[in-house]
């Protein structure tokens, strides 16, 4: 106990500061979990991917003309290439968005068909998908594998499509 007011003093002064440091320790830490854990920019890529994907397969996709439906699960083989495909989903004069590579395959694995869509940024992109650095300046490869009917003119058979898309990481 102490009865001395100026040794009280000190020793509050001490207790305050104690605490005052403490303080200043927690709100640093709470400022530096919160910056860590918000993001600042949206990767949206992965997901454009997966649109283009699908709306490629509706582009290719049989199409009954007398009840305007599309079988998204039957590739038509007249409008399996790059001009329909282009027709239907444009990103611009030049490209830098979005290219892919379809392959139709039969139920013994052979090539039926194959097209590029944007062949130049296939060309330019797809050396990158096979870097070893990630992040910008690279690109990423999107593999996708389904099976399918094939029509070509009035025969129908089974088939397998399988799909590279390759964007750029910017």
């Amino acid at each position: 106990m102490m009865n001395n007011k100026k040794a009280q003093t000190g020793h509050t002064i001490v207790k305050s500061l104690v605490w005052f440091i403490f303080l200043i320790i927690v709100l640093f830490s709470i400022v530096l979990l919160v910056r860590t854990n918000i993001t600042n920019t949206i990767d949206i890529k992965n997901v454009e991917a997966e649109v283009f994907y699908y709306g490629s397969l509706s582009a290719l996709s049989f199409k009954e003309d007398l009840i305007d439906r599309s079988y998204n699960g039957i590739i038509d083989l007249n409008k399996f290439n790059n001009h329909n495909l282009e027709s239907k989903i444009y990103y611009g004069e030049e490209n830098y968005h979005m290219t892919a590579k379809f392959t139709l395959f039969d139920k013994s694995d052979n090539i039926i068909k194959e097209f590029i869509y944007n062949q130049d940024g296939f060309d330019k992109y797809e050396p990158l998908t096979k870097s070893t650095i990630f992040g910008p300046g690279s690109a990423t490869k999107v593999l996708k594998e389904i099976p399918i009917m094939i029509k070509d003119n009035d025969k129908y058979y089974s088939g397998l499509l399988k799909s590279i898309i390759i964007y750029p990481n910017k």
